[in-house]
């Protein structure tokens, strides 16, 4: 309890109470538990007082001398503190919310578990400050001194920490979200274990910070110094990290996924192990980097310096290899799967035993064995003839085709050739195009992808502008079917895409069978010749037996199908091949035919010539 002869000398006013501490300074004050709400105690000398549980809420200790004091659960909510000196005051539990501290000295000051909800302390020296589990939520540190504090546990979400020195200190398990670092120093600071999500960090310096499984998630880091820092296992997903300087650092296992690192320089960075899937790498540098087993699927590595660095099983499935520097670079083992590639791409000195053209270890080339000189090269230069295009949450069958009837049309020269259309699941399409050499893909790319998107957005308009007119009486939705749109793919195909003149329809719409021999041995070459030949049977049989039923379909479907295979030995090894690799083509085809749909499976079975498929066919009525 309060001495309350103390309390009498304090309230007689700051002058006396100094003096009075002068004339007795060997006593101790106490002053626990005292009722001081709103007094006026500028420049007052309590060092060493005890304020244990005190009310202090709205006081006035500008300038005041409180180094050493007992302040352990006191009220101070509000009070004025500015340029106080609070060192190795005990603070613990004491609630500072709103309080002003602006360049208060709170050298070693114990804050453990107190209370700073939105507390300014702006220009304030805390280093060597204890504020383990504190709650600075809100709170305005811009330009303090946390030189080695303790901030384990710490809570500092959305508080501004702008220009703020935290080098070496220790902030395991601390929450940060959503804080302002700009331009903060973390040399040497420990925040592993920490909550950084969408922190701003631009051109604040965390080299050789430790970082062991902090999570960055959406953070601004542009700009950053990260050299020799250790990130390990930590999450930077999606954080922008434009123009950071991460020389030497160690990335390795670190999820990058879709980040962007435009201009980044991870000069002989770890990176060996890092999910990369998604990132945005142009005009990184990225020598001497490790980039063993690391995920590049669909990363942009337009431009990217990757000289001397190690990309041994890397996965670069998806992408965008444009203009990239790979000279002096190990490239063995790792996966070229739909990487869209460019002729301007450096392969000087690379060093390369073997690659994969499809994921998990899959079409090894060579198939045993390792290149030998000049093939690797070869191989590259042949895939340049390959245009990959991606398309992501499924496809709008009507703009696919259009963008293509329009790409046909404008690179002429291009004698572009479909490949094969493929579905790689999570709703990602692979279009795959031939290309004459020389040609320049990357812009065929970028003209396709900003066609499609044109036209998809186009015809989501006409049909929000058709709902509405029919919601008002004044017209009639467009009914086109989804399936409607995937067959004319078929019609609008033309020659220099791989479809036979001689199947093309004269009408968009129109779906009659085509008058050829289905049977008769057929220019089997790819994926889309073997659709077509597929439709031909099938638009075939659906002229010849109009009238017949389900089950008679199929049985019909079957025969004719084992048939043309045994007929034709190509077409049924082609056939086979574009069912096993799970060709969307063939599956949209299959579903969608005029006389019957069917399965994969079913096809499997009929190509096996299973037993069971053995009914007598209904006799043909001719419509």
């Amino acid at each position: 309890m309060a001495n309350d002869a103390h309390i009498k000398e304090l309230k007689i006013g700051v002058d006396h109470w100094n003096s009075w501490r002068r004339r007795h300074f060997a006593e101790q004050p106490d002053l626990s538990g005292a009722d001081l709400n709103g007094i006026n105690l500028n420049g007052a000398n309590l060092i060493g007082v005890n304020l244990s549980k005190a009310n202090l809420s709205c006081a006035s200790l500008k300038g005041a001398f409180l180094s050493c004091a007992n302040l352990s659960f006191a009220y101070l909510s509000e009070a004025n503190l500015s340029k106080a000196n609070l060192s190795k005051a005990n603070l613990t539990k004491a609630d500072l919310s709103f309080a002003d501290l602006t360049i208060a000295t709170l050298i070693e000051a114990d804050l453990n578990r107190a209370t700073l909800i939105e507390t300014i302390l702006a220009g304030a020296n805390l280093s060597f400050a204890d504020l383990n589990r504190a709650n600075l939520t809100k709170a305005n540190l811009e330009n303090a001194n946390l030189t080695k504090a303790i901030l384990i546990e710490a809570v500092l979400d959305h508080g501004n920490l702008r220009g703020c020195n935290l080098n070496q200190a220790i902030a395991s398990e601390a929450s940060l979200r959503e804080a302002n670092l700009i331009e903060a120093r973390l040399n040497k600071a420990d925040f592993s274990f920490s909550t950084l999500i969408e922190a701003n960090f631009r051109r604040a310096n965390l080299s050789k910070g430790i970082f062991i499984e902090t999570n960055f998630r959406g953070a601004n880091l542009r700009e950053a110094n990260l050299r020799k820092a250790r990130f390990v296992r930590a999450n930077l997903g999606s954080t922008d990290l434009t123009e950071a300087d991460a020389t030497e650092a160690n990335l390795a296992g670190v999820d990058l996924i879709r980040a962007t690192l435009t201009k980044t320089l991870l000069v002989q960075t770890t990176l060996k192990e890092a999910k990369l899937s998604g990132a945005d790498l142009t005009k990184a540098t990225l020598t001497n980097a490790d980039l063993s087993e690391a995920d590049l699927s669909e990363t942009d590595l337009t431009k990217t310096d990757l000289r001397q660095a190690n990309l041994t099983q890397a996965d670069l499935t998806r992408s965008k290899i444009s203009a990239t520097n790979f000279s002096g670079a190990t490239l063995t083992g790792f996966c070229l799967e739909d990487a869209q590639l460019s002729s301007t791409t450096k392969l000087e000195g690379v060093t390369c035993s073997f690659v994969y053209l499809k994921r998990n270890n899959q079409d090894r080339r060579p198939s045993a064995g390792e290149f030998l000189p000049e093939e690797f090269a070869q191989l590259f230069h042949s895939a340049l003839e390959t245009l990959n295009l991606t398309l992501h949450a499924g496809v709008n069958w009507t703009a696919f085709a259009h963008s293509i009837n329009r790409l046909n049309a404008e690179y002429q020269a291009a004698q572009l050739g479909i490949q094969s259309i493929e579905n790689k699941g999570d709703g990602i399409i692979v279009l795959k195009l031939s290309s004459a050499p020389g040609i320049d893909t990357v812009q065929i790319h970028r003209d396709f992808m900003r066609i499609y998107e044109e036209t998809k957005q186009t015809l989501e308009n006409r049909r929000q502008l058709n709902t509405r007119d029919t919601l008002l009486g004044h017209g009639t939705a467009d009914s086109t079917h989804p399936r409607e749109s995937i067959n004319q793919l078929f019609e609008l195909l033309s020659p220099s895409l791989g479809t036979p003149a001689t199947l093309r329809s004269t009408s968009r719409n129109s779906l009659e069978p085509i008058p050829v021999n289905p049977l008769a041995p057929t220019a089997i070459s790819t994926t889309t010749d073997i659709a077509t030949a597929l439709k031909t049977i099938l638009s075939d049989l659906a002229q010849r037996y109009p009238d017949a039923t389900q089950s008679q379909r199929l049985n019909v479907a079957a025969l004719e199908i084992q048939q043309k295979t045994k007929n034709d030995a190509r077409f049924k090894a082609k056939l086979s091949e574009a069912v096993q690799s799970g060709s969307f083509i063939i599956d949209q085809l299959l579903l969608t035919n005029p006389f019957v749909p069917f399965s994969f499976e079913l096809l499997q079975d009929w190509l096996e010539l299973n037993p069971a498929l053995s009914a007598v066919a209904p006799q043909p009525q001719r419509a």
